[in-house]
């Protein structure tokens, strides 16, 4: 027969393996454990003023404010030199009726970039609620793998950033693409 305090240590074994596994498991599956975590909290997407920004599959919010949303992308084993993706969708911050020169800001911006130790790849167009505007990009000169984009939509007063790898910038093109404006036409 085995003696009560055999069965005492080893159902404590026990409960401190299982315990033990689903610690690892929950950190190993740390994207899809806060994804759908953070799904079944807050849904889908997140309100920004009149905007509804949905929010795509590993990502969430991380912080919310009154001028800017911050979403983050979960990492897996996210060495410290590569943190984590964040997409950041602010207020573009211009006086009544100041005209916004596209030509001017991304002159500014490859300047600033460039000035600032990042290489300049790119620019390219996005279209949000049917108005074109232009995204900058520049990737770090040590790591050609992170970006930062930053598009402006002067009309609809938007500012949206991504700062991360470009595996997950694909998250800023299914973000813009599938904004939906929520104030009612006029």
């Amino acid at each position: 027969m085995i003696s009560t305090r055999t069965k005492k240590v080893k159902t404590r074994t026990i409960v401190l393996c299982a315990i033990a596994a689903c610690t690892l498991l929950s950190y190993a599956l740390l994207p899809e454990v806060l994804s759908v975590s953070w799904r079944f909290l807050h849904g889908n997407s997140v309100r920004f003023g009149a905007w509804e920004v949905p929010v795509p599959w590993g990502w969430y919010r991380e912080i919310n404010g009154k001028d800017a949303i911050d979403l983050q992308r979960a990492e897996r084993w996210s060495p410290s030199e590569y943190p984590s993706s964040d997409l950041i969708i602010g207020d573009l911050n211009l006086p009544a009726g100041a005209e916004f020169d596209i030509e001017k800001w991304k002159r500014g911006s490859i300047k600033d970039s460039t000035e600032s130790g990042y290489r300049f790849p790119s620019i390219n167009t996005a279209q949000l609620d049917n108005e074109v505007s232009t995204c900058v990009t520049v990737s770090e000169r040590d790591h050609a793998d992170r970006l930062w984009i930053h598009c402006v939509f002067p009309v609809h007063r938007l500012d949206i950033q991504y700062m991360g790898t470009k595996t997950h910038s694909q998250g800023l093109d299914f973000i813009i693409y599938n904004m939906k404006n929520m104030k009612p036409s006029t």
